[in-house]
């Protein structure tokens, strides 16, 4: 009896130390929308720093279901509503931003997937994410005006 419970506490703490070794591996930073492209500095290397930091944050963040699913680990319900891919209708242009746009380019490419193709998801992701707050937000009416009854 003595030897399972030693069994089962080794077991445990082995069990214990993979999981805090997999929740270490799986906080990702927090998503912050970086400056234009002119405040990074003039600095050619300080440029692709960046773009490779946000490369690599993208990637964890993106995959495997891409940009369309998971738009909102990057940008936030708010700064979604208030953006779009090309800038119309008085919306901050996420084309603005290169590096930024480059390194979701680069996260989400894949074998047979073109810049066009990207900008099309991009634009599709919006308009879904969009689409989700309007959702949620109809549906919080929906449930006041129940409640006031």
């Amino acid at each position: 009896m003595e030897e399972m419970k030693n069994i089962i506490l080794n077991t445990n703490s082995k069990i214990i130390a993979l999981m805090e070794q997999q929740r270490r591996s799986m906080i990702t930073p927090k998503s912050e929308f970086p400056k234009h492209d002119g405040q990074f500095g003039r600095n050619k290397r300080s440029h692709q720093r960046v773009a490779k930091q946000l490369y690599r944050a993208f990637k964890r963040l993106l995959n495997p279901e891409g940009i369309g699913k998971n738009i909102e680990r990057i940008f936030s319900r708010d700064l979604i509503m208030k953006m779009n891919y090309a800038g119309s209708i008085d919306k901050v242009a996420l084309e603005k931003y290169e590096s930024l746009n480059k390194a979701l380019y680069e996260a989400t490419k894949r074998e047979g997937h073109n810049f066009i193709d990207y900008r099309r998801e991009v634009r599709d992701a919006f308009h879904k994410a969009k689409n989700r707050c309007y959702k949620a937000s109809a549906k919080e009416k929906k449930i006041k005006n129940v409640d006031s009854i």
